[in-house]
């Protein structure tokens, strides 16, 4: 049975609130607020390359600030849905992949994540803009140490529910403590990459975005 304990009463208007929201800016991707006004205001015509793991609404939002986009999909049902949608808006700058995961692998099989994982490839290091990692939960990890990488200068690269892999002091539900433990060693990995890259954690109190900005020089 799931655990009802987080449903204090700021956590419900916390949730109205997210839910109210998500309703009125219903083209907008399912990040935090403050996340996508920022990225609103951030991300330009001048910004060349970018990917996003787990497609969505957000798809043609990126699209349309992007000159480049890769998204990658492991949800076939979704991934046809999501692909009517970008043919009925005519967008042509979307490199739209389904990678298909075997998400319930018998013994001895492999969950073929390498296709979904590696999609960054498509891109050279020092190349993509922008990133976005989403998408499937449990290899997350992945695709965040994979890109790193891949991210040119300045470019920014931003984490959804970032609050249940890493430590932090958020208030949201399943948030990881403070004082850790990383999710995975994939994840602690992952922060002592980008240690010193500067970071703007944003929170709903239901769920949390993080971006982080490669520096200019190392």
């Amino acid at each position: 049975m799931r655990s009802i304990r987080h449903w204090t009463p700021r956590y419900v208007i916390d949730r109205l609130s997210v839910m109210r929201y998500e309703k009125i800016h219903a083209q907008y991707p399912w990040l935090t607020r403050s996340a996508n006004e920022f990225l609103d205001g951030f991300l330009k015509p001048d910004h060349d390359n970018g990917i996003e793991w787990g497609s969505g609404r957000s798809t043609q939002w990126f699209a349309k600030r992007l000159r480049r986009l890769i998204s990658v999909e492991h949800h076939e049902g979704w991934y046809q849905k999501v692909s009517a949608d970008l043919r009925a808006k005519g967008l042509s700058n979307i490199d739209y992949l389904y990678c298909p995961i075997n998400e319930e692998p018998m013994p001895g099989e492999q969950p073929n994540i390498d296709a979904y994982v590696n999609a960054a490839d498509k891109y050279a290091d020092g190349e993509v803009d922008f990133a976005l990692v989403d998408g499937l939960t449990r290899i997350r990890d992945l695709c965040a140490l994979k890109v790193v990488s891949k991210m040119r200068p300045g470019g920014l690269l931003v984490v959804d529910n970032v609050n249940w892999f890493m430590p932090s002091p958020s208030i949201s539900p399943t948030s990881r403590p403070p004082q850790g433990p990383f999710f995975s060693p994939g994840w602690e990995q992952f922060g002592r990459l980008v240690e010193d890259w500067r970071r703007y954690w944003t929170s709903n109190g239901v769920t949390d975005t993080a971006m982080f900005f490669k520096p200019l020089r190392s």
